[in-house]
């Protein structure tokens, strides 16, 4: 988690736990998907979440996790969830 958006590898499942270190904010996309600090969902530090990747079950699909950080940088965990 830094001050440029960074977008993780593809993700194939419906649903992703993201725990951060830093507050950040997030997006979930395509391979084109971008956080942005204004208008991307909020994940405060030292907080876990589970949130839905909108694949539907059974579909051969893949979204990407995006984020950038608020004001100190950090690690966003990733863990893919079925």
């Amino acid at each position: 988690v830094s001050g440029a958006s960074a977008r993780s590898t593809a993700i194939t499942t419906q649903a992703v736990t993201l725990h951060a270190t830093a507050n950040c904010f997030v997006e979930i996309g395509d391979s084109t998907v971008i956080a942005n600090g204004l208008t991307s969902h909020y994940i405060p530090e030292l907080q876990t979440y589970d949130i839905g990747t909108g694949i539907a079950f059974g579909a051969a699909d893949t979204r990407h996790v995006a984020v950038i950080r608020d004001t100190a940088d950090g690690v966003l965990y990733i863990s893919e969830r079925n």
